[in-house]
């Protein structure tokens, strides 16, 4: 591996040196404060791929690396004393990483859409308005009057529309409302982020999960050899070689959509409709005809198993020869369908994982109830100790303003347990995977068609989409993976490697430092998507292609999730469905138990569980053939050059993934100086959206 130039000054760092410092603390705050400002404008008014929607976001990914390739080296050249180092690096990456928290896929993108979304809906849907009127919910958490006549209200009307250029946004009418709802935020997260840390060890330490993403975190913030400017990995030819080979083919398609007669589109997608127009194969679902090769995915499958890796995409395989052969047969398989299958295999497998974990847990649960099997567990478990009282507390919050909101206390017990599966399972999957998007398809609306509708009141049946609103849609930026990947960060898991930030008062100041974060990035996020809602029309917004941009969040999920499913519910009306969605619950569910048993039990088996519980993800339907490919490279290498060439190979694995998150945080800077210059611009979409 070639190493990056040295040094001409001798290199002046002392390992004493702290890693909570003023300075990082505040570069870390102000870099989530200019990713909080930008995420709306770019989700919402230029349509981009989202910069904050997976465990490797851009808007982590490329600030980071403009801190330790450009400023942090220059800082090494010319002024070595201040230069970052580990500790100080680890504590910007961690407050940065946990501010993502609180943005787009994390919250915002369901929390205010909804608190103006029930009056636009009762004026767009007239059946609907009796029906919110019966429910009697509680006025102080919304801006305005919960009826037909609330949607002229200009907070709410020109929320979905525009603010006339001579008036001002109406920010103070949101205050009252978003504190009333902040308890089930704070409560979500501190439940999740406390289960997190509470199994984290188990899952890192005892069961050896390999927390892939959490490799590439490293492999940014590692300190290099003396008198180097990089460290080992980003100091690598080979992976700057990668990089550039990624930004290259990419920008290729990119820039032939603005110049297509100057630049040749260099294809990064199979296109086979055509080969299967005639034959049975047609049937194939889209993901086999239309299939995207994405460079994140390739790179990613260089951390995971094979083993795994290929049993993803044996059960992908295999579900689409099954729907070829059910639609000969006049029949189909619906994305539907397999949900409930992965809902009951998410049930299965989240109590094998549990099951496995049970004297860990009790093992905590002792500590915290202050009633330790030794003496030193009160000392090791000091963290995992406050973290299951932060789990309890944060159950405690949402259980709380569910029954306040005027949820039944069995239907609000219930909502809680789903939404704890999706993020559970969610975060288990990245732990062992590091597929940076995943999220469990078990929304609480499926959870209503299993039980009978004499169970819900009308409230009852509010509250089911509104889990789904801000439980499982938000399991796609899961507070309980982040809060697990910040602790790796730091050095909480493994005793093999010295941490990053050292235990006592440093991780103090750590966590106190991102506990001011926080409520700063949340108050930025809010204000930068009031700003955008509020002074463009969303729905109608558009590239310089034509193409309606994503609003999702703003019609499609409210209406769902408000008024379709919770008058269903009301009304006893079940909708028409080809399949019995309790048939494959348990389908899914014996599956798993048989998986599960066989990998536990027969030495050869050769599929791993996980892959036949993730496949039915759109993300995974999206992503096997990268990962086939990534792990193919794999396993060739080891077959001919064994693991010292592997490990030679892996700045290129990393070069594709940072390929790519460079690729993007500059087209989509591109983007917004062309939108701000009013010049016409296209959607940057690579990665899923």
């Amino acid at each position: 591996m070639s190493q990056s130039p040295e040094i001409s000054l001798q290199d002046r760092e002392k390992p004493s040196r702290r890693s909570v410092t003023l300075r990082a603390v505040l570069i870390g705050i102000g870099m989530g404060i200019v990713t909080a400002g930008l995420v709306p404008i770019n989700d919402y008014l230029l349509g981009n791929g989202f910069i904050v929607g997976s465990y490797l976001p851009v808007g982590v990914i490329f600030p980071m690396l403009v801190l330790c390739v450009i400023f942090n080296p220059l800082l090494r050249r010319f002024m070595p004393s201040f230069a970052f180092h580990r500790g100080e690096l680890a504590t910007v990456l961690g407050i940065l990483l946990a501010s993502t928290m609180v943005m787009s896929q994390g919250g915002l993108r369901t929390l205010l859409p909804t608190v103006v979304a029930l009056p636009w809906q009762a004026s767009l849907v007239p059946v609907f308005e009796p029906f919110l009127k019966s429910m009697e919910l509680p006025a102080w958490l919304f801006p305005a009057e919960l009826s037909a006549e609330g949607a002229n209200d200009p907070v709410v009307r020109d929320f979905f529309t525009r603010t006339p250029p001579d008036q001002s946004i109406p920010f103070s009418r949101w205050i009252v409302p978003l504190l009333g709802w902040s308890p089930l935020l704070i409560g979500l997260i501190l439940m999740f982020g406390g289960i997190g840390l509470v199994m984290q060890r188990q899952w890192q330490v005892n069961e050896r999960l390999p927390f892939p993403l959490v490799t590439v975190y490293h492999s940014l913030i590692a300190d290099p050899a003396p008198g180097r400017f990089l460290n080992d990995l980003l100091g690598s030819r080979l992976l700057w070689i990668t990089v550039l080979t990624v930004v290259l083919i990419q920008s290729s398609g990119l820039l032939s959509v603005y110049f297509p007669r100057s630049v040749p589109e260099i294809w990064l997608r199979a296109d086979l409709r055509n080969y299967f127009a005639d034959s049975s194969l047609r049937f194939l679902p889209a993901h086999f005809q239309n299939i995207p090769i994405i460079f994140t995915f390739v790179g990613i499958a260089c951390f995971i198993h094979a083993r795994v890796t290929l049993s993803i995409c044996f059960f992908v395989c295999v579900y689409a020869i099954a729907q070829v052969l059910l639609a000969i047969q006049g029949r189909s398989f619906t994305f539907e369908q397999g949900s409930y299958q992965a809902m009951g295999a998410g049930l299965t497998y989240s109590a094998a994982t549990l099951f496995l974990a049970r004297h860990w847990i009790v093992r905590v649960a002792r500590v915290a109830c202050g009633r330790p099997a030794s003496p030193g567990d009160r000392a090791e478990l000091g963290m995992e100790r406050r973290a299951f009282w932060c789990a309890l507390i944060g159950a405690s919050l949402v259980l709380t303003w569910l029954l306040y909101f005027g949820i039944r206390p069995h239907i609000a017990l219930l909502l809680m347990l789903n939404i704890l599966l999706v993020h559970y399972i969610t975060a288990r999957v990245v732990a062992e995977t590091g597929i940076p998007f995943y999220r469990l398809q078990a929304d609480t609306v499926m959870l209503s068609t299993l039980t009978p509708s004499s169970w819900y009141a009308p409230r009852d049946a509010f509250g089911v989409g509104l889990a789904s609103m801000f439980g499982t849609y938000t399991a796609r930026l899961s507070s309980m993976v982040i809060v697990q990947h910040v602790a790796a960060i730091i050095g909480v898991g493994r005793r093999d490697h010295e941490p990053a930030i050292e235990e006592g008062t440093p991780r103090r100041r750590f966590l106190a430092a991102v506990l001011v974060a926080l409520p700063v990035v949340f108050v930025i996020a809010v204000a930068a998507q009031l700003w955008t809602s509020y002074r463009f029309d969303t729905q109608i917004a558009a590239d310089a292609a034509g193409i309606e941009l994503d609003s999702v969040s703003f019609s499609s999920w409210p209406r769902g999730n408000f008024v379709d499913i919770p008058m269903q519910i009301a009304e006893d009306r079940v909708p028409e469905r080809s399949f019995y969605p309790g048939r494959n619950l348990v389908f899914g569910a014996f599956v798993m138990l048989a998986l599960v048993i066989l990998a536990a039990r027969v030495n050869w088996w050769p599929l791993a569980p996980i892959g036949f519980l993730v496949c039915h993800s759109w993300f995974m339907q999206v992503a096997w053939a990268s990962l086939l490919i990534g792990c193919c490279v794999k396993m060739l290498l080891l077959r001919f050059g064994g693991p010292h060439l592997l490990e030679r190979a892996k700045p290129v694995f990393v070069g594709l993934i940072l390929g790519e998150a460079i690729n993007l945080g500059l087209w989509l800077t591109a983007t917004i100086f062309l939108a701000a210059a009013g010049e016409p611009f296209y959607r940057i979409l690579i990665l899923p959206r």
